[in-house]
């Protein structure tokens, strides 16, 4: 015997979790149970006879016709799912929620149940574990600095005593007029080099000690050693040194800036070990997939490490380089950076096999790589300006979705999207009604319009909220600018979501 609509709506109210009962036919809400009024603050009176869309942000329609479109296809009444729906409440919040569609037959037809999952809570704890690891980045950098204070002063005082000293000299040439002499030469010759010298202490520390957050991705081990070594390519050859290379076709969750610059440093003080021994020149190169973590190893065929310097090597400001050469900064922002991603770096070296230096990345950063993907949609009719933009937004790793019209673009919505750039060229565009409704939905993400200098765009859309506005062609202060308001809307819009 089946249940009557009356009996199910009751038994809806015995589960802990939210209920919508909906009628497959109008998609209006037939009846909520009390945990859906504790999560919205709506009751049964207020949503009854609503379009289940209404409950719902204009975003998910899509998603919320498919899965009923799913559930009342299949005739085994098999529970379809669709996860991170946004569920309006009463006080104007949204809360993410997962759903669970199931169609069921009741005495007087079949009706679709949505069951739905808060993820409120999910959802602040991973935004506080996001906050806590840019705290603990944060509060290490500060720490650092203090033990960095007295090596920077030292630093930057020796090669500023030489350009004083020069100065004096270049003084007296001057008051002589001898300003072709060789000691004047010289003296120019030095400060120049000790300028450079200072330059590139403040340059590492600057591009380390930076404001930007820590970003964790799947980044394919493959992919940036094998650019690395692409960069490193000529010195190599010039310095006959041979390479062998295997890497385990593995993904490591990490801040790709990062990464690379540590295996940077590290495969050009393997460049520097061995570019003037006489001897074998050998650097190996390789990444293995070993049980609960990734280990990248870099080994030379130089001689090996004194034991007097093996416990200074990450020291800050330590170096066997010669003056000049290198500030000793390299192996230890590296050992910072390991540490930031939960991992470590460590080394061995012997008259035997040389040098290596090994990453250890844990398996368990996959956990870290919370981050949705940054997805830029693009329409235009003109290829160039996709070409152009689509190249630039690749190269700040941003995932990209192209559209010729507004028309094409309507089967992309259903994608979340970090930003929409629209090409405003064509006056067309802006009698097409598609845009009138996209901009009255006042959507989440920034839509930013290009336009050429003799359409007066702003005033046509001075009151259109989230709307920004860019003359086109694109210039490069107006690109960085757009690529900053994404970044900003998007960090902005993730804090929003509970």
């Amino acid at each position: 015997m089946k249940l009557s609509f009356k009996d199910f709506a009751n038994i809806s109210n015995l589960f802990a979790v939210p209920i919508l009962i909906i009628d497959p036919e109008s998609k209006s809400v037939s009846y909520c149970n009390e945990y859906f009024e504790e999560l919205t603050g709506k009751t049964v009176d207020q949503v009854k006879g609503e379009e289940v869309y209404d409950l719902f942000i204009s975003q998910n329609r899509k998603k919320i016709d498919a899965i009923i479109e799913l559930a009342v296809g299949d005739k085994n009444f098999v529970r379809i799912s669709e996860k991170d729906l946004e569920i309006k409440r009463r006080s104007g919040r949204k809360c993410p929620v997962d759903v669970f569609c199931k169609v069921v037959q009741l005495a007087k037809g079949r009706v679709v149940v949505f069951s739905l999952i808060d993820l409120s809570e999910v959802k602040e704890k991973q935004q506080e574990r996001e906050f806590l690891i840019n705290q603990n980045l944060r509060s290490a950098k500060l720490a650092d600095l203090g033990r960095l204070a007295q090596g920077i002063a030292h630093e930057l005082n020796n090669p500023l005593s030489v350009i004083i000293g020069n100065l004096e000299v270049l003084n007296i040439a001057k008051a002589k007029q001898d300003l072709s002499s060789e000691l004047f030469l010289k003296s120019l010759s030095s400060m120049s080099r000790n300028s450079n010298r200072m330059s590139a202490i403040v340059k590492k520390l600057l591009n380390f000690y930076k404001t930007e957050d820590v970003r964790f991705k799947d980044v394919s081990a493959k992919e940036i050693i094998r650019e690395i070594i692409n960069e490193n390519e000529y010195y190599m050859n010039f310095n006959k040194i041979s390479l062998y290379v295997d890497i385990a076709d593995v993904k490591i969750v990490c801040d790709r800036l990062y990464i690379k610059q540590v295996l940077t440093n590290l495969i050009k003080n393997a460049i520097a070990a061995i570019e003037t021994q006489k001897t074998s020149r050998m650097i190996t190169v390789k990444v293995e997939d070993v049980v609960g973590e990734y280990v990248v190893s870099i080994n030379n065929s130089g001689l090996p490490i004194s034991d007097e310097i093996k416990n200074k090597i990450f020291t800050p400001f330590f170096t066997t380089k010669d003056v000049g050469e290198g500030v000793g900064l390299s192996l230890y922002l590296s050992e910072k950076i390991m540490k930031i991603h939960h991992g470590s770096i460590s080394f061995e070296s012997n008259y035997k096999s040389g040098t290596t230096f090994f990453l250890h990345f844990p398996k368990s950063n996959a956990n870290l790589n919370s981050e949705p993907e940054s997805k830029v949609l693009i329409v235009s009719q003109d290829s160039t300006f996709r070409s152009f933009l689509y190249s630039k937004l690749e190269q700040d790793q941003f995932n990209i979705l192209e559209a010729q019209s507004l028309a094409d673009s309507k089967n992309l919505f259903h994608h979340p999207l970090s930003a929409l750039v629209i090409d405003g060229s064509d006056p067309e565009l802006f009698k097409n009604k598609l845009l009138n409704d996209l901009l009255s939905l006042s959507p989440a993400f920034p839509v930013i319009l290009f336009y050429p200098p003799e359409f007066d765009l702003k005033l046509k859309f001075l009151k259109t909220s989230n709307l920004y506005f860019y003359p086109k062609p694109i210039r490069k202060n107006d690109y960085d600018d757009m690529i900053q308001l994404i970044r900003e809307r998007r960090v902005q819009g993730n804090k929003k979501a509970s």
